[in-house]
């Protein structure tokens, strides 16, 4: 789980936006730019901002919202010396598009900056990512793996998980089909209903942390069932599930964003190929450095408990 207070996330998510910019020479606003504006207007809520919160859920959607979408873009912007620079332009123009609330519709700028969070996320685990014209939203390449494909998929809600599923398992067949040896299914959750509209609250941020593993813990267990129906568990072993979002925090009072992403096996010990578990067991976190840096950036600030 890495973590920032809002205040926090501002300098890191400024720094993304202009650097993206920059990438796709455009200087026109974008979504980011209004979910800045959002976050620096409540970096330090007091007391009469929540009460507001509490009553207001198109309020809480915008904060959850804004958070969601800022840190995956600073997480993603820690591997794009990585990419094909053309490549990553055209993923970019993307991302920077589109309204700053997510549609009921599927997106195709949250749906591309979720690939690029899973190319960062798996890359960590030890995994050289690519991107790829149109194929696999993922390409992985890894020593003794070879070749292998990671999908992506956001689902609205937990009964869209088996729907999801299928479409994994189908995209990762064609994959395997035309030269992949394994494949990866990476699941976004911020998407999912009710999550972002609820008023999450925690009193501490020990205790916003085991909320929000609870929520993974209880959709990995539902993927689980999902992945053995549809499945996806004989076209990928692992699954990783990203969660990125915010929590009012009342001591010290707060808005705390974060992103937890937690890989889990579809598969049962004996089934999953010893390199990848041997992969998962170690954890490179080949971009410690990169989140170290970002945590000397990030100025910490924390403002007074509620009276």
């Amino acid at each position: 789980m890495q973590s920032f207070p809002v205040s926090a996330l501002l300098s890191l998510a400024r720094t993304a936006l202009l650097r993206a910019k920059k990438l796709v020479a455009c200087n026109r606003r974008s979504r980011f730019d209004e979910y800045l504006r959002s976050l620096e207007n409540y970096s330090e809520p007091t007391a009469e901002f929540v009460a507001v919160y509490r009553k207001q859920k198109l309020l809480r959607r915008a904060m959850f919202e804004a958070s969601a979408q800022c840190y995956q873009l600073h997480l993603a912007s820690l591997l794009w010396d990585e990419f094909d620079a053309g490549r990553l332009r055209t993923a970019l123009r993307h991302i920077l598009a589109g309204p700053a609330l997510d549609p009921k519709s599927d997106d195709k700028p949250r749906d591309t900056l979720l690939e690029l969070v899973a190319a960062a996320v798996l890359y960590d685990i030890g995994f050289d990512v690519g991107l790829t014209d149109g194929h696999e939203d993922v390409v992985l390449r890894q020593e003794s793996l070879g070749r292998g494909a990671a999908e992506c998929k956001r689902p609205r809600a937990a009964k869209n998980l088996r729907a999801n599923c299928n479409r994994l398992a189908r995209q990762l067949r064609e994959r395997r089909a035309v030269g992949s040896k394994y494949g990866m299914a990476v699941i976004g959750l911020d998407r999912l209903s009710g999550l972002f509209g609820d008023a999450h609250e925690a009193e501490t941020t020990e205790d916003a942390t085991q909320a929000m593993e609870e929520i993974t813990r209880t959709v990995a267990a539902q993927l689980n069932k999902c992945a053995v129906r549809s499945g996806l568990d004989r076209e990928a072993s692992v699954a990783v599930l990203v969660l990125s979002g915010c929590v009012l925090v009342r001591q010290p009072l707060h808005l705390w964003t974060f992103v937890h992403v937690q890989p889990f096996p579809l598969v049962e010990p004996a089934q999953m190929p010893p390199p990848l578990d041997a992969l998962l067991l170690k954890q490179a976190h080949r971009l410690e450095g990169r989140w170290a840096a970002a945590d000397a950036q990030a100025d910490k600030r924390r403002g007074p408990a509620i009276q």
